[in-house]
């Protein structure tokens, strides 16, 4: 055979094998019935399978993920919405964290201090952003700052005395 005629006789076809196998990358495959291309496309092992959890439930208060423990305890915390994701950790052994967020750094922090000052915590270690409080039976760090994407949070370090 020519090697003139062989070339024309490939290109056609090379074209319409990359056609279909480029077609394929695009997320289509070559078979012409739709419903036979979903079920016959398989997801690849390498594909992450991504889980979008519920959305949390704007009816129930979002207390409901602090530990009984602290409610118990009497432990004022500031009004505003509890970050429930990043509450941390336990009570009784020390590295119970709570992220609540406020309208504003400044609000938060003057609210928070205010409600542990007069539920008779005494202030140790005070500073404009950060400040640690005792009553002899639990000691509450208190710190403000902005955290994306909660915006204003204050965040509390509870454990024993």
């Amino acid at each position: 055979m020519n090697p003139t005629r062989r070339t024309a006789l490939l290109s056609p076809a090379l074209a319409l094998v990359l056609t279909a196998i480029l077609s394929g990358c695009a997320g289509g495959t070559t078979t012409a019935d739709p419903a036979a291309n979903s079920s016959a496309v398989a997801p690849s092992a390498s594909a992450a399978i991504v889980e979008t959890p519920a959305p949390a439930d704007p009816s129930a208060p979002a207390e409901n993920c602090i530990p009984s423990d602290v409610t118990a305890a009497g432990i004022p915390l500031v009004d505003g919405t509890v970050v429930c994701d990043l509450v941390r950790g336990e009570l009784n052994d020390g590295t119970l964290s709570i992220v609540i967020q406020v309208g504003s750094v400044d609000e938060g922090f003057s609210q928070a201090t205010s409600a542990l000052t007069a539920a008779g915590y005494s202030a140790g270690v005070t500073s404009p952003e950060a400040s640690n409080f005792t009553n002899g039976t639990y000691t509450v760090l208190v710190s403000v700052t902005e955290q994306d994407p909660y915006g204003a949070v204050v965040t509390y370090a509870l454990s024993p005395a």
